[in-house]
């Protein structure tokens, strides 16, 4: 696996409970724009009819950042294989 980080900017769309990971939720974001962060490559895949990827995030920060569809997003992403993605711990801003 290649190191890698993405910033990413977009829209939550969807927060859904991860049936395969207790205490874990989908968090579906349509991506605005993507940018490489320092010198990591940029392994994120956009789909081009939806521009949206699903990325796993603990149930715990999604009630304590308050995760909502409509909110807009702003986080570093690391791609762990084809469309499995991971939030950066401490990189999501939330407005």
């Amino acid at each position: 696996m290649i190191d890698n980080w993405t910033e990413i900017t977009g829209e939550i769309v969807s927060v859904m409970h991860e049936p395969a990971a207790e205490n874990y939720e989908r968090v579906r974001v349509r991506v605005d724009e993507t940018k490489s962060y320092m010198d990591f490559p940029n392994l994120v895949q956009l789909p081009p009819s939806t521009n949206e990827i699903v990325v796993k995030l603990e149930t715990s920060i999604v009630e304590k950042l308050h995760v909502a569809p409509g909110h807009k997003i702003n986080a570093l992403v690391h791609t762990e294989g084809q469309g499995r993605y991971r939030f950066a711990d401490g990189s999501i801003k939330i407005f």
